[in-house]
């Protein structure tokens, strides 16, 4: 994991030291290893490393092999490999890196080398004879990579606030962005971002950028409906078993490393499936842990963490994080986020992965994409029921019925969630109304038509992208590579390759996986229904400390009133007062938009 920036003067005037420099001096968190900088005329690039794989120099970016030149973010878990199948064909190796089998593998297989990678990535090639740079993104977008194309230049840079060191560089808001941001707390749905002209290549996509032709050329290279296909395994129990090889294969690779490694437990079904394997890989090897708790809220999963703790023994450091230190965090955190964050969870994972780097520990697993792939969450009820009603109507009461014998308030919650999703939106009468963008201009998401679709909208959209980008912020903020075992792609085309009854089942979601570790985890684990993400007691901290809350949000008003409208005081006031906690999203989302807006917003 590292720090990725480059630039291109358009009019082959050289780039000068200084904006290398400063834009990795912008970077530096994501990687305090190492800094390395190339210039050639008017392409320069700039690398922060986090030394994970051949901790020695040798593995400093930008690196050189034959006539590439390469900086990288990301892991290539196969790399051995990939490296032992290049030599057969005559490549030889200097480092035990990852980056150096890039080069390599695009110099053996050309495009063709990305289908190849079982990891996570954000890099770009240059081809000093071809004089063009080869940009590629991983599958489902895990790295970031953002990018600048404008008459002046061509950059990319793996965080917005790098473009700030090019000179002259001037940043606008993005107010479509913006507003979707404000009324509805979506964030990372789109290649758009707060900074109005720079935008992210897609995940799954390569580009390709001439410097003689001065020509950006993007092209999806995967496309996941390619790699859906019914599985091979006629039965239940033995589709169960290949899901249990997958996942094991994706921990075993993710386990590479030659830094010190870590999980993040949260007590829920998925993270402490990731322990389990890890002990079955490892049986006798020290198993660190780290979670985030907060006793006598209702947001606590100690319980939960405790029991999966009780059955492996793992070196447990629990977390918790005050009220006080969130909302002292919370500018920070806006500002590695590039961003403003939609929730009080962003700063205790952010809190939490600075005690993880404190500890030592330059690397981490945790359950992050299950609930995507495996139909964690309410809303695939509805898209599983279309489903069954359309195709084995018979089985709709069956499922119904062990919905609401195992979880009753889950009916009534995603029918009124499915209701909200169908409503016409709404501008909120607290945004200036020449803030409010014409109707063609917002995002609109698509239905869901069967459980596969659902997880290939939170995958691509509204959804899996913004989980996506806190981690990697908040992880980098501290020098911390973040790894995501169900978020292999074997793993994730066959999970949505499965039937939709393998995934939920009863009224049960994750089915599949349930079973998978029966007898790994505690059944206390094996039976929690309800779903928690990473939870704060954020609604609770409101309701004891109102006044913060309208002191902050008076600011925000006060700080950007071409954007806020007056009535958003009196009405948050009312909400806190009344405890309307349905509300209570969109006052924390005005807060954070201020905390963010003070330290200079799109800016930085």
């Amino acid at each position: 994991m590292c720090g990725i920036f480059g630039l291109v003067n358009k009019n082959n005037a050289p780039v000068p030291p200084e904006t290398t420099a400063g834009a990795a001096r912008l970077l530096a968190h994501r990687g305090p290893d190492g800094e390395g900088t190339f210039h050639d005329g008017p392409l320069a690039l700039a690398h922060r490393r986090l030394a994970i794989f051949d901790l020695s120099d040798k593995g400093r970016q930008p690196m050189r092999y034959r006539h590439y030149t390469v900086v990288f973010n990301g892991a290539i878990y196969n790399f051995q490999e990939l490296r032992e199948a290049l030599r057969r064909h005559g490549y030889v190796f200097q480092t035990n890196t990852d980056t150096e089998v890039i080069p390599a593998a695009y110099d053996c297989w050309g495009e063709g080398c990305l289908h190849r990678f079982n990891g996570m990535w954000a890099f770009a090639l240059y081809d000093h004879r071809e004089r063009q740079l080869f940009c590629a993104r991983d599958r489902f977008g895990i790295r970031p990579f953002y990018y600048l194309d404008d008459g002046q230049r061509f950059a990319f840079a793996s965080e917005v606030k790098a473009f700030g060191a090019i000179p002259g560089r001037q940043f606008a808001l993005n107010r479509v962005r913006a507003y979707e941001f404000l009324a509805r707390g979506w964030q990372a749905h789109t290649e758009e971002c707060l900074a109005e002209d720079i935008r992210q290549l897609p995940a799954g996509c390569c580009a390709a950028y001439r410097l003689d032709d001065r020509r950006l050329e993007i092209r999806r290279y995967y496309h996941l409906e390619e790699h859906l296909r019914q599985p091979e395994e006629k039965t239940f129990e033995d589709r169960k078993q290949r899901f249990r090889e997958l996942l094991a294969d994706s921990v075993r690779l993710r386990l590479r490393a030659d830094a010190p490694l870590a999980l993040s437990l949260s007590g829920g079904l998925d993270s402490s499936s990731v322990l389990a394997v890890q002990a079955a890989l490892q049986p006798g090897a020290p198993l660190d842990c780290f979670s985030v708790v907060f006793p006598g809220t209702a947001a606590d999963e100690s319980p939960y963490v405790d029991a999966v703790a009780q059955q492996y023994r793992p070196a447990l450091r629990k977390l918790t994080p005050s009220f006080e230190s969130i909302m002292a965090g919370l500018e920070q955190a806006c500002w590695f986020q590039d961003e403003p964050i939609a929730s009080a969870a962003v700063v205790a994972h952010f809190r939490m992965m600075q005690a993880i780097r404190e500890q030592g520990f330059k690397v981490m697993l945790n359950g992050q994409g299950a609930d995507e792939i495996l139909a964690g969450y309410d809303k695939f009820y509805w898209p599983f029921f279309r489903e069954l009603a359309r195709a084995r109507p018979w089985k709709l009461p069956t499922e119904i019925a062990g919905l609401l014998r195992r979880s009753p308030p889950s009916l009534p919650d995603a029918w009124r969630r499915f209701r909200a999703s169908r409503a016409r939106p709404t501008a909120p009468g607290w945004l200036q109304p020449d803030f409010v963008p014409p109707p063609e201009q917002l995002f609109r998401r698509q239905r869901d038509e069967d459980v596969a679709d659902c997880s290939r909208h939170l995958l691509r959209e509204v959804g899996l992208p913004v989980l996506l980008q806190y981690e990697d912020r908040s992880a980098m903020a501290n020098g911390v590579e973040s790894r995501l075992p169900f978020m292999d792609h074997r793993l994730v085309e066959y999970c949505l390759s499965l039937p939709a009854g393998d995934k939920i089942r009863y009224g049960i979601r994750k089915y599949i996986l349930r079973r998978a570790m029966q007898g790994q985890l505690p059944e206390s684990i094996l039976r929690r229904y309800g779903k928690l993400g990473f939870p704060t007691p954020q609604a609770e901290w409101m309701e004891q400390h109102p006044g913060v809350f309208l002191e902050r949000l008076e600011a925000a008003v006060q700080q950007n009133p071409e954007i806020f409208a007056g009535a958003l005081l009196p009405r948050a006031q009312a909400a806190l007062e009344r405890r309307e906690r349905a509300f209570y999203p969109a006052i924390w989302r005005g807060v954070a938009f201020g905390a963010w807006a003070r330290i200079g917003g799109v800016a930085g």
